[in-house]
């Protein structure tokens, strides 16, 4: 028995420094953690534990976020391709059922659409995906489509959030960069975490792709190098090179 107790105790020790070298855990953990800051924002329903975003308005909220982000970040084709190879995987290793594939997928879909939304509004380049600024227009964007019940919240099918959700700072950010280019002053910015900067200068680009020479170039840049001993700017770099 100890023997056993052993061996199991150095297998889960192994998964925890496969996990601090998997880019799509290191990812993963940051949405959790943007989930987690914007439901205190919004108040959106969530859970706790290992349930926190699990068959409910916290889970709905992550999986648009993410892809939102990700197709940003690289483009709808890959952010579809991780999306759904993420659900094939939760259907054959974790028993997912179809109805919290079809929420999911649901939800997925809907980010996408709000990264063509942001596309149009105003162009950013793909790594500015990572910004505080851009990633408040993302989640603003999906409290409104959550709040008119454009999200599935739950396996059941439930749109409706349980309660009136904060419509803090939703669609100002958003509307007031529509059509931005080059930089210019604006009279204050509400950061996510509620505090007003004054004399606050918004800068707008144009998005750019990166071509595949660029993308070849950038994943040398990277090769062999352990994740744990990037900076987060270079973790960023890094995942818009490999995703």
């Amino acid at each position: 028995m100890q023997k056993f107790e052993k061996l199991e105790q150095l297998k889960q020790e192994y998964k925890r420094i496969l996990d601090r070298v998997n880019l799509s855990k290191i990812y993963g953990s940051w949405v959790f953690a943007d989930t987690v800051h914007y439901q205190k924002q919004y108040g959106f329903d969530i859970g706790t534990g290992e349930h926190a975003t699990w068959n409910n308005e916290a889970d709905a909220f992550k999986h648009t976020f993410m892809q939102a982000q990700l197709a940003l970040l690289g483009n709808e084709d890959i952010a579809k391709y991780l999306g759904d190879r993420h659900e094939k995987d939760g259907n054959t290793k974790h028993g997912q059922t179809k109805e919290e594939e079809q929420m999911d997928k649901w939800n997925n879909a809907q980010g996408r659409e709000i990264a063509k939304e942001i596309l149009q509004e105003y162009g950013i380049k793909s790594k500015k995906a990572f910004d505080s600024e851009i990633k408040d227009i993302i989640a603003g964007k999906v409290i409104e489509r959550m709040q008119a019940g454009k999200l599935i919240l739950h396996p059941s099918g439930r749109r409706t959030p349980k309660k009136k959700l904060n419509m803090i700072n939703s669609n100002g950010t958003s509307q007031s960069l529509k059509g931005c280019t080059g930089s210019y002053p604006v009279s204050g910015y509400i950061k996510s975490d509620g505090t007003k900067v004054d004399g606050y200068i918004r800068n707008c680009y144009k998005h750019s792709s990166l071509s595949e020479q660029e993308r070849l170039a950038g994943q040398k840049k990277y090769e062999g190098k352990r994740m744990q001993d990037l900076t987060q700017a270079e973790l960023e770099e890094a995942i818009s090179y490999f995703i």
